[in-house]
């Protein structure tokens, strides 16, 4: 399992946000790449 998603998102975002939603789309990207760890940790 690859974290593709997490960093086209990351991507995605990068500069065309005001601070508030950068916030809120950095919390949004960290909760989605920890569950890319557990994920990963559950698999193997």
């Amino acid at each position: 399992m690859d974290s593709y998603g997490v960093h086209y998102s990351e991507e995605l975002v990068k500069g065309d946000l005001d601070p508030q939603s950068q916030q809120i789309a950095e919390e949004v990207i960290d909760t989605s790449r920890r569950h890319v760890q557990q994920l990963k940790q559950l698999l193997h």
